[in-house]
């Protein structure tokens, strides 16, 4: 990596050591991108921030591809408590406009329940930390990407830059969960993958790359 591009991720990780780290969104909080704040862009969202949290519930990202979980999102404005709007980078660099979702732990539950679908409790193991290496980060936005991924699981609490070097950032995370079972729930999602690796730094516990 070039120099400068060293220096550049060297600056994002001081400065983000200097703020309060990302911290987790609820498990009954969702979100999506969305066009715009009319109707007709909301209830979509609505259903995409809806399906995330079930199959955050549920351990299993697949539940997406079911017609029955499709169809019991689109009620999803008779299960949200509250939204609101805000502006993220997009995958261009520009702000983007992202829809989040607060649920009602009851009603979701119902749902959940309805479509005979188990939420995912056991073989969690106790909270703990870990010293995660990310690989395949080549831009800010791919590290805000992943920013925004643990910030969107309930499994995370806490998420911190210690170093970054070539294409990598070492990550600090404190789990709420034991991190055998968070590789896996990971592991099964786009966005990371865990892999056999020798990453340029001592003392990682384990080695993910940014999918693309």
């Amino acid at each position: 990596m070039p120099l400068r591009l060293t220096v550049f991720f060297a600056l994002i990780v001081a400065c983000l050591a200097a703020v309060a780290p990302v911290r987790a969104a609820g498990s009954y909080t969702g979100q999506a991108p969305v066009a715009s704040q009319g109707d007709a862009d909301r209830g979509p969202a609505l259903a995409q921030a809806m399906i995330q949290v079930l199959s955050r519930l549920a351990g299993d990202e697949r539940l997406a591809d079911r017609g029955d979980v499709a169809r019991e999102a689109a009620q999803a404005s008779a299960y949200v408590l509250q939204y609101q709007y805000r502006r993220e980078p997009g995958p261009d660099g520009t702000p983007a406009l992202v829809l989040v979702a607060d649920f009602d732990p009851a009603a979701i539950g119902g749902a959940l329940q309805r479509l005979g679908i188990q939420t995912a409790q056991a073989d969690r193991g106790a909270p703990s930390e870990a010293r995660l290496w990310i690989g395949g980060i080549r831009s800010a936005e791919d590290y805000a990407r992943v920013l925004r991924y643990f910030g969107s699981l309930d499994l995370v609490r806490q998420a911190a830059a210690v170093e970054a070097r070539g294409d990598g950032v070492l990550m600090r995370v404190a789990l709420t969960v034991g991190l055998p079972y968070f590789l896996s729930t990971v592991d099964t999602g786009a966005l990371l993958t865990v892999v056999e690796g020798r990453p340029p730094v001592e003392g990682v516990d384990a080695t993910l790359i940014l999918g693309r």
